[in-house]
């Protein structure tokens, strides 16, 4: 048996961007701040599962901080 998911990722598009993709198949886009914590949200308000933001980093800044 698969283990469930205990939270919902959420991953920002790009650098710039209000939209996040859910690990539950949605998306949802964020005005006037940079993450949703900023609004409050800790659940993700399509599954309900807790929320954890990742916001977006680009390729050249994740080689710059790996070891």
């Amino acid at each position: 048996m698969a283990e469930e998911k205990k939270v919902c990722e959420w991953d920002q598009e790009d650098w710039d961007c209000d939209c996040w993709n859910t690990s539950c198949g949605h998306a949802f886009c964020v005005n006037d701040g940079d993450n949703p914590a900023e609004h409050g949200m800790k659940f993700c308000c399509f599954c309900g599962l807790p929320l954890v933001a990742t916001p977006y980093k680009d390729e050249e800044e994740e080689e710059e901080n790996s070891p």
